[in-house]
């Protein structure tokens, strides 16, 4: 009986405080309760790798039923710091507020669900979807991006005492005249 409750408490890390239990121990010395403590700590941490290695299994197994497009995304969610944008507290001052709209946009795009509340079409003419959304530069959306990162870099330049920092002036729209080639 001993070996088989030895054997079930280190699946669980607790091996360590069984022995000195099953050895009926009154009391136990500050090195041997530090010894214990590293035994138990090594025994956690090597359950954690196995787990880790079989959830990884897991995922290498699963992933091969996925589109191309679901494995990069995947691939992409994985990545260290793809989660800041959820825990990043909300200073309007530094533009990191979301509104509703933009945050369900947001979560949308990090699932590959479809965006609601857009257009059928775009302003080019095509079939608005997701992709074509991030892609398209008459649609907005680059442009948006673009912008946004041009006003994220100025205000830092200037934050870091950088002088004459402009931001670039948006082009005047041609209304019929041709250019000379």
């Amino acid at each position: 009986v001993r070996d088989k409750a030895v054997v079930s408490t280190q699946s669980t890390g607790t091996a360590p405080l069984v022995s000195h239990l099953l050895q009926q121990k009154n009391k136990i010395s500050a090195a041997e309760w530090h010894q214990v403590q590293k035994e138990m700590k090594s025994a956690h941490s090597e359950i954690g790798s196995k787990k880790n290695s079989r959830l990884k299994k897991q995922l290498e197994e699963l992933k091969q039923n996925f589109t191309p497009v679901m494995q990069r995304q995947i691939e992409d969610l994985q990545s260290p710091g793809t989660s800041n944008w959820l825990t990043t507290l909300p200073i309007a001052a530094e533009g990191f507020t979301l509104s509703k709209q933009e945050f369900q946009d947001a979560l949308a795009l990090r699932y590959l669900e479809p965006l609601l509340n857009i257009p059928s079409k775009c302003g080019c003419g095509e079939i608005n979807n997701m992709t074509h959304i991030l892609q398209c530069n008459r649609g907005g959306y680059v442009s948006m991006r673009h912008n946004n990162l041009r006003d994220l870099t100025a205000i830092l330049l200037r934050r870091a005492g950088c002088k004459d920092v402009e931001i670039e002036p948006h082009l005047l729209s041609i209304t019929g005249e041709e250019l000379p080639k």
